[in-house]
C-alpha cells in the first residue's frame, strides 16, 4: 500500500508501507535461497560427473569388470544418501558384455542420475523399498539399462526433472532412447546399440 508524505513545498512524496517492504524483502530472500539451492545442485552434479570421468580414464581399472565399475558407481551414490541406506536395498545385475569407453562413461552417468532420482523421490519419509538395476543386451545387439524401484511412482505427465533431462541427453548421445513407466513404482529403461 502506498501512502503520501507532505513535502515542504506542497508536493507529495510516495512511500511504501512497512508491511509491503517486509513482504518484498521476504520474497527476495526466498528467491535468493531457491537460486542457492539450484547452484548447489549443479555443483554437486558436476563434481560427481567429473569424478566418474576421471575414474573412466584411469588406466588401473582397465582390468576390472564392467559389473565391478558400475557397482562402484552405485556404492558412491548410495553413500551420499547415508541416512537411507538401512531401509533401501539395492540389487545390481550386469550381463557379460563389452562397452566402448565412451558408452561406459555415459551409462555410468545415466545410472548416477537415475539412482539419485530414485533415492530422492521414490521413498519419502521413512518408507523402505528396493531399487533394482539391470544391464544386458539382446540378440539384436541392443543394450538395455533398466532401473526400477517399488516406491511411490512417478506421474508420467510430471515435468522432467533436471536429472531426467540429463538422462535423455546422455541416451541421445548413445543413439538410444528412454522409456519411463509408473506401475507399482517407477521403471526407467534406456536402450542403445552396442555399436554406435
Amino acid at each position: 500500500m502506498m501512502g503520501k508524505l507532505r513535502a515542504k513545498r506542497g508536493t507529495s512524496v510516495q512511500y511504501c508501507e512497512p508491511t509491503a517492504v517486509a513482504r518484498q524483502i521476504q520474497s527476495l530472500e526466498a528467491e535468493i535461497a531457491y537460486r542457492q539451492l539450484l547452484l548447489e545442485e549443479v555443483i554437486h552434479r558436476t563434481k560427481n560427473m567429473l569424478q566418474l570421468a576421471v575414474a573412466a580414464l584411469d588406466e588401473h581399472i582397465d582390468s576390472a569388470s564392467l559389473e565391478f565399475r558400475l557397482s562402484e558407481v552405485c556404492s558412491s551414490i548410495c553413500a551420499s544418501f547415508g541416512e537411507r541406506q538401512g531401509r533401501i536395498a539395492l540389487s545390481l545385475a550386469v550381463a557379460d558384455i563389452q562397452l566402448e569407453r565412451h558408452q561406459e562413461l555415459s551409462v555410468s552417468l545415466i545410472l548416477q542420475e537415475l539412482l539419485m532420482n530414485a533415492l530422492k523421490h521414490a521413498f519419502p519419509g521413512d518408507r523402505p523399498g528396493t531399487i533394482m538395476v539391470d544391464l544386458d543386451a539382446d540378440a539384436d545387439g541392443i543394450c538395455h539399462l533398466v532401473v526400477r524401484d517399488n516406491g511411490v511412482g512417478r506421474a508420467l505427465t510430471e515435468a522432467a526433472s533436471t536429472g531426467l533431462t540429463h538422462v535423455n541427453a546422455f541416451a541421445a548421445g548413445l543413439g538410444g532412447s528412454v522409456d519411463i513407466a509408473s506401475h507399482c513404482g517407477t521403471t526407467v529403461s534406456v536402450s542403445f546399440p552396442l555399436v554406435s
